[in-house]
């Protein structure tokens, strides 16, 4: 395979040549993230979502440094927010003004996005370490994502466990419409939403 970059420099375009058929031809970039992954031992994976007109609670749960580039990229995003488990304040970033002091995701930390249109976005990276939303609680109230599909007993006996100067005081997920108190042996999800109070 000969590699070619064409476009501007600011954003290459990699293509393969197809020596059978004589033509250039763009790889699957799903494929190349598994390839990566393979060759050099990272657990590199891509997650789509899917924004409608108003707010949108997305979970990432994948390390993506153009994260906030491609948000902007897409017409209709207006601003995100994200609740800092470790400050305890709302950080923003206002795309139409360019202005806010949220400069990146944080894989397994829930945001808000206003959107005036629909669109898709679509995030490639490292994935969160199992685990690794309980690394994200500190003591009060943190907005994370469940990183572990599982009833929420074990979910509270999981997340208890980050620290024995901590006790899990509330739980609350998010159905995709509202906030509720999960019963005893409910079943959540992995990405499913999560205000956690310590």
């Amino acid at each position: 395979c000969t590699t070619l970059f064409s476009g501007n420099l600011e954003k290459p375009h990699r293509q393969y040549y197809n020596h059978r058929m004589n033509e250039w031809i763009l790889p699957n970039n799903r494929l190349w993230l598994l390839l990566f992954s393979l060759l050099f031992g990272h657990s590199v994976s891509a997650e789509e979502f899917t924004l409608t007109p108003g707010w949108n609670l997305l979970t990432p749960s994948v390390s993506d440094t153009q994260a906030l580039n491609k948000l902007d990229a897409i017409d209709g995003v207006k601003r995100i927010f994200s609740y800092g488990s470790s400050d305890k304040r709302w950080h923003y970033y206002d795309f139409q003004r360019g202005i806010g002091d949220l400069t990146t995701l944080t894989p397994l930390q829930a945001v808000w996005v206003q959107s005036t249109t629909s669109a898709s976005l679509q995030l490639d990276g490292d994935s969160a370490p199992q685990n690794g939303d309980r690394e994200l609680l500190y003591p009060g109230w943190n907005l994370i994502t469940l990183n572990e599909s599982e009833s929420s007993s074990e979910t509270r006996s999981r997340l208890a466990a980050v620290d024995e100067g901590m006790a899990l005081e509330t739980l609350l997920y998010y159905d995709g419409s509202q906030w509720g108190v999960p019963s005893t042996e409910q079943s959540l999800t992995t990405g499913t939403p999560l205000w956690v109070a310590m």
